[in-house]
């Protein structure tokens, strides 16, 4: 009897990255992809990112497609230029695949996995010209999971023709990139370590500038207190226990930030 070879078998999960709450959009795209591909995984990464903040999209994205396995489809769409001149892109990097407008979302996180190839999609004149999530985004995610090789599913551009986006991240100085649904206002400013944290910052965002405790966690804070705190993404964050530091702070995403 013939030994059979060992081959390494990935299972795809279409993962949705989008600012599609609130809407009928998630469940148009939803059907769309079933519609092509009936027994495709979905799952709902987070499509709470706030309207139009693609800088918002795409540090989550890159913070979180690392905990997914390996061949997932990573449906990236928050696209303000939806229509326009940006190009429509699928994008396979050493372990995944990225879908979605190339405005500089999908950068971040294509380039840290490592960017093998890039397929520009075409828009078929059918489609919605303010809807191509729906239109191009959904088929092409499907047509991957269903088992479709990327390169069917349009032409092969240059690699480095990507928009590219960068965050502004230091040790003390960066951007407020999402406002949880707590309040919790997140930052790109890496956390200290150990040995170099402080008890207390100065924490200076927007027309806000004041000195905040620093805690481990959420319990040390006395009820109400607005203070800093390091996320479950290694970065800092500013926080109220069991209330909302962005009502405090009057923060929005974009706002540069100093915590020294």
């Amino acid at each position: 009897i013939a030994a059979r070879a060992s081959i390494e078998v990935f299972e795809m999960v279409i993962a949705l990255v989008t600012d599609f709450d609130g809407s009928d959009g998630l469940g148009l795209v939803k059907g769309v992809i079933y519609g092509i591909c009936h027994d495709a995984k979905i799952v709902d990464l987070y499509n709470n990112v706030e309207p139009f903040q693609v800088r918002s999209g795409a540090w989550i994205l890159q913070q979180d497609y690392r905990y997914f396995p390996k061949g997932t489809i990573f449906y990236a769409v928050v696209d303000p230029g939806v229509g326009g001149r940006r190009r429509c892109v699928a994008v396979k990097t050493k372990n995944y695949y990225f879908i979605g407008p190339d405005n500089g979302l999908i950068f971040p996180a294509a380039a840290e996995d490592g960017v093998e190839m890039v397929i520009e999609l075409p828009v078929p004149e059918t489609a919605s010209k303010t809807f191509h999530g729906r239109d191009v985004f959904a088929q092409a995610a499907a047509k991957l999971e269903k088992g479709i090789p990327l390169r069917q599913l349009g032409k092969i551009v240059n690699a480095e023709s990507l928009q590219q986006l960068k965050f502004n991240e230091s040790n003390a100085q960066g951007e407020v990139v999402v406002i949880d649904h707590y309040g919790n206002i997140v930052t790109t400013i890496t956390k200290p370590k150990p040995q170099q944290r402080k008890a207390a910052y100065k924490v200076e965002c927007g027309s806000f500038t004041n000195n905040l405790n620093y805690h481990e966690t959420f319990e040390e804070a006395d009820e109400g207190e607005l203070f800093v705190i390091a996320g479950s993404k290694s970065t800092l964050e500013l926080a109220v226990r069991n209330g909302s530091a962005a009502a405090i702070v009057k923060a929005k995403v974009g706002n540069r930030v100093k915590i020294t």
